[in-house]
């Protein structure tokens, strides 16, 4: 999948086991979206700063109900979830400069990766019960 301003996403098929979990992800209702950049050596503490400097937006907080970043020297992991996580990824590549990733964009070295959930577990006493 390429946006229009020239970086690429590669969509990751998740396998059989998205099957399996298929069943609970639609009765939890959420889809979980984690998108991986590999970042060009030397870029790790920029990212550092991008992470306290937008860390918090506020359109992000109304398209998912999670939001999380991870960060290593050489990759950068975003996660995403709510019920239409994945619409909402998505709409970020149709206008990626406008988006979280747009501040992202010089730092990736290569294409974005994105990966729908393959398996997910969660401790039933975690739900929250009906009253």
């Amino acid at each position: 999948m390429a946006g229009r301003f020239g970086f690429s996403v590669k969509e990751v098929s998740p396998g059989p086991a998205a099957e399996l979990n298929q069943i609970g992800s639609t009765l939890a209702g959420m889809d979980r979206i984690v998108l991986v950049a590999h970042l060009k050596p030397g870029s790790s503490e920029r990212a550092r700063e991008l992470l306290a400097e937008h860390s918090s937006r506020e359109d992000l907080k109304e398209a998912f109900d999670r939001h999380a970043i991870f960060l290593s020297e050489t990759e950068a992991v975003f996660f995403f979830e709510g019920p239409d996580a994945d619409t909402s990824v998505r709409a970020i590549f149709d206008d990626p400069s406008a988006s979280e990733i747009g501040h992202w964009i010089p730092l990736f070295a290569g294409p974005l990766h994105w990966a729908p959930e393959a398996y997910f577990w969660e401790r039933a006493a975690a739900r929250t019960q009906p009253a």
